[in-house]
């Protein structure tokens, strides 16, 4: 599968530190000359109080390349990657992509009249150190994902939605079933236990009440019989209503 970027919103102060760290990465480590040759592949996106950064997710169906014209964006290494030597700057998979994380620039810095090519994160792919801005953030609010931190994430929220609260990484694989089984049990057995205040009350009032209900029914049933005496005429009802 493809490896990815991932923003924790919860995480993120919104510093901008991985833009900077991107720009830097690709630009041999120097600050760029002008504020509009600053292009970073990752933008740091605020909405009400949430603050967050959007990246290129790598999809494992890419619809940019899938949209790509002249088969510019293709997969390799485990990642999606942009030839720039090939695109026509036709905007296609701008529209396509379901995050907005590819956007345009242009040769000339100005903005004047030039070759537009598409831009988006390769993932710091000719770095040793992987990607600059998941090492830049001071928060830990990014991360790179591959297969096995996806299976673990996955574990961690299977285990969430059993209840389990704490963290069993350390534990045993034949120690779980077990620990799962108390843990399911255990509201059980707290449910069978007699309350303090039950166990403390004398018997007479629970029985006492059950008869002043008891009687309670009699007469209503009794009002009852009345009603359909008066009503049918033939005392057919008495029975059922005495019942009660």
């Amino acid at each position: 599968m493809n490896q990815f970027v991932i923003a924790n919103a919860n995480d993120c102060i919104g510093c901008r530190a991985c833009e900077v760290a991107c720009v830097l990465s690709h630009n041999d480590g120097r600050y760029p000359d002008t504020v509009e040759s600053f292009q970073p592949r990752i933008k740091v996106v605020r909405g009400g109080s949430r603050i967050s950064a959007a990246v290129c997710r790598h999809c494992e169906d890419a619809p940019c390349a899938n949209a790509c014209p002249v088969r510019a964006i293709t997969r390799q290494d485990g990642s999606i990657q942009l030839q720039q030597d090939k695109c026509i700057g036709c905007k296609s998979c701008v529209l396509a992509c379901p995050f907005g994380a590819i956007n345009m620039i242009y040769e000339d810095a100005t903005g004047a009249e030039g070759k537009a090519y598409a831009h988006k994160c390769d993932l710091c792919h000719t770095r040793e150190q992987g990607p600059a801005c998941v090492q830049a953030c001071p928060t830990k609010a990014l991360r790179l994902l591959d297969e096995a931190a996806l299976i673990e994430l996955r574990r961690q929220k299977q285990l969430r939605s059993a209840g389990v609260a704490y963290d069993l990484g350390a534990t045993p694989i034949h120690r779980l079933t077990p620990m799962l089984a108390s843990l399911a049990e255990r509201p059980r057995q707290e449910a069978l236990k007699t309350p303090w205040h039950y166990a403390k009350q004398p018997l007479w009032k629970p029985t006492k009440r059950f008869l002043h209900n008891r009687q309670r029914l009699r007469r209503i049933a009794a009002c009852v019989v009345v009603i359909a005496q008066s009503v049918s005429g033939p005392a057919r009802y008495t029975t059922i209503f005495l019942s009660c």
